[in-house]
């Protein structure tokens, strides 16, 4: 694509199950030691350390953003953040996706009032919990879904949550909805300042990953470059 570069990321077939931390038996899986999804992550992380978690002003969150739903999204997100945090990065996962949330499950996480909470000024603060297993790292879960997801995404208020949340840790990955459904994907994005875009192998076609990268470009979002899922 001629709007942004593209980030050298295919993921691979997921090795058998691996002790690991106490996380869903999914994540466990890509985590694992021999997996080839493990060292597509570490490689796409190692390339988002240098472009963007680089101690830059204004590049400590960065939104993990595709068209179609079934993409790979939270596990990509989920999976990032665990590498990041082993690295020794302070890393939190904040789940923007209030109609489909998946990091909490992918967690084995409490119920807990979340993002939809605090945004719609239910909560003063976010509750960001920690990760059994895997210091460092921390998740702001979606919380129950509010009657109208998109409304919680007006106004300045995810803008400052992101900016308060970047002083107390060094990488924020945001895992958003599927843009085809969610009006407010793009807004997201913005309040993240930064987006990488995931396409699915066989599945997203090129003129919707064009036209979402053209509207959050239109948006003032800075693209780090696309990355494609090729898990079977």
């Amino acid at each position: 694509m001629s709007t942004h570069s593209v980030l050298t990321f295919r993921t691979r077939a997921l090795a058998p199950t691996l002790t690991g931390p106490r996380v869903s038996v999914t994540l466990q899986r890509a985590m694992a030691s021999r997996s080839g999804y493990l060292e597509s992550v570490r490689a796409l992380a190692m390339q988002l350390r240098s472009r963007w978690f680089d101690g830059t002003p204004g590049h400590a969150a960065l939104a993990i953003s595709s068209v179609d739903p079934g993409d790979g999204r939270s596990l990509l997100t989920a999976a990032l953040a665990v590498e990041f945090a082993r690295a020794g990065r302070q890393t939190l996962v904040i789940d923007a996706d209030l109609r489909r949330p998946a990091q909490q499950s992918l967690f084995n996480l409490p119920a807990r009032r979340g993002l939809g909470q605090v945004l719609a000024g239910l909560d003063d603060a976010a509750e960001c919990l920690p990760v059994l297993g895997v210091p460092r790292l921390s998740v702001l879960t979606a919380g129950a879904e509010p009657p109208e997801p998109q409304e919680c995404f007006g106004g300045v208020r995810l803008l400052r949550l992101m900016d308060e949340l970047a002083l107390s840790h060094d990488v924020i990955l945001v895992d958003t909805p599927a843009a085809q459904l969610a009006p407010e994907a793009p807004l997201i994005a913005q309040a993240a300042r930064g987006a990488l875009l995931l396409a699915r192998s066989g599945r997203t076609r090129s003129s919707d990953l064009q036209g979402l990268a053209r509207l959050l470009q239109q948006g003032g979002v800075e693209l780090l470059g696309s990355t494609l899922n090729d898990v079977a």
